[in-house]
């Protein structure tokens, strides 16, 4: 029943334009993202929100060996 109550040409519609997708408005969607700032988030020399190029590697390679497998322990991990 939601489906078929939500799922509206109008609607729909008016949901792409709300968040800029059609017409294409950058200005919402990038003023979605500028809102977005870590709170009470201390930033020292212990603490890392970015990863290096070896954790990146890692990650991609790990991804795509367990993804051959989605029920292995490591799929549902990444899941």
């Amino acid at each position: 029943p939601a489906w078929v109550n939500t799922f509206k040409e109008e609607l729909i519609k008016k949901s792409f334009l709300a968040t800029g997708i059609s017409p294409v408005n950058l200005n919402i969607i990038l003023n979605r993202f500028r809102h977005i700032t870590p709170k009470n988030l201390e930033l020292d020399s212990s603490v890392s929100i970015a990863y290096s190029v070896k954790d990146w590697l890692k990650a991609c390679s790990t991804l795509r060996v367990e993804a051959k497998d989605p029920r292995s322990v490591g799929a549902r991990k990444l899941g």
